[in-house]
């Protein structure tokens, strides 16, 4: 008997993010050949995009989550004792292994944020990618950072492409009436995700910052990324634009809402490994504006407006040159959106994984 090792400690140490919807998203229900069993690790998590991966607990709680973490280490550990020379899957750099599959979704910390993760961390991390059998990664990119910055064989290296919502959501919620909270202003622009340094959130700030001073009323709804930091909180107080920022959280079926009524999606990051954000909005037919940073030109092509993720004032030139972004780049847009489907990425996993079973069987 075979056995493929699933190791996402990923699903243990974030409650939302693109890494664990990813890892999820490619992983679920996949089918192997009969002499082939899947282990999955951890056991217990608390990441809400993979809820029907082994067990989810939903808690807040800094000590279970240590708990967590604590009983899935003892199991990682059994696992990779007792199963030696079986095959590794990681998703966070877990086991420094020649029979291992990593996936690398992007080197934001080499390539930008090196200064917030250890040294110890980083070495680990080119340790995993450099013993790896197959390396998973999600854009070409990204694939030609990996290249170039561990100088590894680009033969070791898959593509796989995330995707965005899915087939059997949109196509659920396509002719429903879609209906938003009294929270939601009429007119918004939305910002999705984490807004770390790189993410470049500071910038909507200042276009704000700005556009008050123009007496010009923007409304700006941001989902998902925790709730607003001791610092972006003292900007918008300092700045007399509190009003202006509408923080808000919720499920799949709020975030199409809002992709459905938002004038566009604002993307002001200055590098990304794809941008899954990017094709949802598509999906769901609304304008994005974003920046030429990593892999975002790769995703968002000729069916985005794009402007200078240092320039506040360009920004805000670029929403004011929304009424031009005709219905020809929404069509485009979702047309980009349609050549990105979790179905064909898990079927691209999963050959993957028969490669390996042919090669462990030579």
């Amino acid at each position: 008997m075979k056995f493929y090792c699933f190791i996402f400690d990923i699903f243990a140490l974030q409650r939302f993010g693109g890494v664990s919807k990813y890892i999820y998203e490619i992983s679920k229900n996949i089918k192997t050949k009969k002499d082939v069993k899947v282990i999955k690790l951890p056991l217990f998590h608390y990441n809400e995009n993979a809820k029907n991966y082994n067990f989810f607990i939903d808690t807040n709680s800094n000590i279970l989550k240590k708990i967590i973490i604590f009983i899935n280490t003892l199991l990682k550990f059994f696992i990779k004792y007792f199963f030696y020379n079986h095959y590794f899957i990681n998703s966070y750099f877990e086991i420094e292994k020649k029979n291992a599959v990593t996936i690398v979704y992007d080197l934001i910390p080499e390539l930008i944020i090196p200064h917030f993760f250890s040294k110890s961390f980083l070495l680990k991390r080119k340790n995993t990618i450099k013993n790896s059998n197959f390396i998973i990664t999600i854009s070409k990119n990204t694939k030609k950072d990996i290249v170039n910055y561990f100088n590894i064989n680009p033969n070791k290296i898959k593509i796989i492409y995330p995707g965005g919502f899915t087939k059997n959501f949109l196509k659920k919620n396509f002719k429903k009436k879609i209906k938003l909270n009294n929270v939601i202003p009429s007119n918004f622009y939305l910002y999705v995700g984490n807004r770390k340094e790189y993410k470049n959130f500071k910038i909507i700030m200042k276009a704000s910052k700005i556009l008050k001073k123009m007496n010009i009323d923007y409304k700006f709804v941001v989902y998902g990324g925790g709730k607003f930091s001791n610092e972006e909180k003292e900007f918008l107080r300092k700045n007399k634009i509190e009003k202006n920022f509408i923080k808000v959280d919720g499920d799949n079926n709020f975030l199409y809402s809002l992709y459905k009524n938002a004038k566009c999606l604002i993307y002001p990051s200055k590098y990304e490994g794809f941008g899954i954000p990017i094709i949802e909005a598509f999906q769901c037919y609304c304008p994005v504006v974003t920046t030429k940073k990593g892999s975002i030109p790769e995703v968002a092509k000729n069916a985005a407006l794009y402007f200078d993720p240092e320039d506040a004032y360009d920004l805000i030139k670029k929403l004011k040159l929304l009424k031009r972004y005709s219905k020809v780049n929404t069509f485009k847009g979702f047309k980009i959106s349609t050549k990105f489907d979790w179905e064909v990425s898990r079927k691209s996993f999963v050959k993957l994984l028969e490669k390996l079973y042919e090669k462990k069987s030579a």
